[in-house]
């Protein structure tokens, strides 16, 4: 007999409205949809030759032709009937109640095609295919490097239904057709002491098998091909649904479709290899990132290539694009060409944007069991096999990507690759002299660390006070007026040194040069202990020094042993001592770069002085 059937609980659990696989996509009911089920069709890809086809269609149709009307009608009574006194179940039932009794629904139909269709739908034994989907709950059957598992992102499609009515229909590679309805409710009194499970299906009611066949699903829509079908009756999204999923689509496959493994068609819009830029181009003011992502993949000119062996298990590869004003972040993708996550607090003085691809099934496998649910994050100590080797490659992984850009930008140094807000920086802000707002204090991160850090340094008889916002002020002699400067074997001229307060000090101080006038001072990461160091002073200074100090995060700073200091100018000298940076010759308004190497390989915030002798 063919109908609908709640099991009961057998005395068990009761199911209430909030059941956590669905609350999990609960605001996000339409970008999930898109992603999960996208996901899951490409991990049951029939030919890797030829792409996946997906299709989003919605119909409106009568809602006493939804199959087994009459029946889940009466469940949904019982359930408010059993539910009443809970605010939070009345409230989801009252509208789902409203909605059944309205004259007409929409169903979401969700197509895919070039995939195996589900397996062995009328053995009730399998543990895989059919079964996966509809039966098994916290029982991932996916293995290697698949991203789904028939897990928790097959409950999205219920959050897209008013009434949590889903059917399923397939035809597989044995060419085994089945069809069958679920439900995920709430339990209720079935019958005299006996409370349902909650969660019911439309079928053979004995042993809820599927059907070969459900008339209304047909008269929806045939399939005649292999591949898998789900039907979202009641579905509840807004009149913008189909633009939603199409940025949803352009964000999280891009590099699928990209690559011509992911064609998707949605209502009349078709999206796929050929005319993904132009479709990019139409919603660029809503996905601004992907348009930048897309240069990477199609290799315009100025992306460059990277590629890294990563033991042995297969290749990194990463695409990087410089420019102005992007995103600053690194989109990772698993080879089905599937968005992950983007990699952020790479570097702040270099605008970039970047696509890095796990190659290698393997390293795909490696890195997937380290991924949340939500495939949305890695997670080292999910891998159950060794976590500490897992930490261990996730932070080299991380790093590899830092390092490829930080020495991409010594590469690339110009004008046009500043510090953002350096303009605003420049600003005198007396308020800030002594500390920084707790806005302005910067926490250090081990795995992502601020590649520069700029601060002030004012000195008065060699003591620091420290300031993270720079401020005027400039050298003056006992009349107020820039003294001349030293020429080489030369003498200073006698007087009385200002500092930017006002303040004398008295005659063979150091004085710190004020960064009046310094349109450009940076710290750039180069590799573990080495970095380099570009400024631009605002005259020609004969002989000075630096000193570079890591700057915690009350904004103390510590004085760092300098290993070594070279000059990538020929008419400047430069010389490493202790703490310090002994410098000769620096041009005015002229770029200088000076590298040098640290002691010790950590990770710093960074302050910079400068002293004219």
């Amino acid at each position: 007999m063919v109908g609908w059937n709640f099991p009961s609980n057998g005395g068990g659990l009761i199911r209430g409205v909030a059941e956590a696989g669905i609350q999990t996509f609960t605001g996000k009911e339409i970008s999930s949809l898109a992603r999960e089920t996208c996901q899951n069709s490409l991990d049951a890809v029939a030919n890797e030759k030829f792409a996946v086809t997906v299709e989003f269609q919605r119909y409106e149709i009568y809602t006493k032709d939804i199959p087994g009307f009459d029946e889940y009608k009466n469940v949904l009574n019982k359930c408010r009937e059993y539910w009443f006194g809970n605010a939070t179940a009345k409230k989801f039932l009252d509208r789902a109640i409203e909605q059944i009794n309205l004259p007409k629904t929409f169903v979401l139909r969700i197509s895919d095609y070039n995939t195996t269709g589900l397996a062995e739908p009328f053995n009730p034994k399998s543990r895989d295919g059919w079964n996966a989907l509809t039966k098994i709950d916290g029982g991932a059957t996916k293995i290697g490097d698949s991203a789904g598992s028939f897990g928790i992102g097959k409950n999205a499609p219920f959050a897209n239904s008013f009434y949590r009515l889903v059917f399923y229909r397939t035809k597989n590679l044995k060419e085994e057709c089945a069809a069958q309805g679920m439900s995920r409710l709430v339990s209720f009194l079935n019958k005299e002491d006996d409370i349902s499970a909650g969660v019911g299906y439309y079928g053979e009611k004995e042993k809820n098998l599927p059907v070969k066949k459900i008339n209304a699903l047909d008269e929806i829509f045939g399939r005649t091909g292999i591949g898998t079908d789900i039907f979202i009756y009641g579905f509840n999204g807004s009149e913008t649904w189909a633009e939603e999923i199409i940025c949803e689509l352009l964000e999280n496959f891009l590099v699928a479709i990209h690559r011509n493994k992911l064609r998707v068609k949605i209502q009349n819009m078709r999206i796929d290899q050929t005319n993904l830029k132009k479709i990019l181009g139409k919603y660029e003011d809503k996905i601004p990132t992907a348009i930048n992502y897309y240069k990477i993949l199609s290799g315009e000119d100025g992306v460059k290539f990277f590629e890294e062996d990563f033991h042995g298990m297969g290749k990194l590869k990463l695409g990087i694009f410089l420019g102005s004003n992007l995103n600053r972040k690194v989109l990772i993708v698993r080879k089905s060409g599937m968005k992950l996550f983007e990699q952020d607090r790479i570097s702040g003085s270099i605008s970039f944007t970047g696509v890095l691809e796990l190659d290698g099934q393997e390293l795909n496998e490696f890195f997937r069991e380290m991924e949340t649910p939500s495939h949305d994050k890695w997670e080292p100590g999910r891998y159950e096999k060794n976590p500490k080797l897992a930490e261990e490659y996730f932070k080299e992984l991380r790093k590899w990507v830092r390092d490829t850009i930080s020495n991409l930008g010594t590469e690339n140094i110009s004008d046009e690759v500043n510090v953002e807000g350096l303009d605003h920086m420049l600003d005198f802000d007396d308020s800030a002299i002594g500390g920084g707002s707790e806005k302005e204090k910067e926490t250090l991160d081990d795995l992502a660390p601020p590649e520069f850090e700029l601060v002030t340094v004012t000195s008065t008889k060699k003591t620091f006070s420290i300031t993270k916002t720079r401020t005027k002020g400039v050298i003056t002699d006992k009349d107020g007026d820039p003294p001349a400067i030293r020429k080489p074997g030369g003498t200073r001229p006698k007087g009385t040194r200002k500092n930017h307060t006002g303040e004398e000090n008295p005659d063979g101080e150091n004085i710190i040069l004020k960064q009046d006038g310094l349109t450009k001072i940076r710290v750039i990461k180069v590799s573990d202990k080495k970095y380099r160091l570009i400024l631009k002073v605002p005259q020609n200074i004969s002989s000075g020094n630096l000193e570079i100090f890591a700057v915690g995060e009350n904004n103390s700073g510590e004085k760092l042993f300098i290993k070594s200091a070279t000059a990538a100018d020929s008419n400047s000298e430069v010389e490493a001592a202790g703490d310090k940076i002994f410098f000769k010759n620096l041009r005015g308004n002229a770029e200088t770069k000076i590298s040098f190497e640290l002691r010790d390989e950590k990770n710093y915030a960074f302050g910079v002085a400068v002293y004219e002798d």
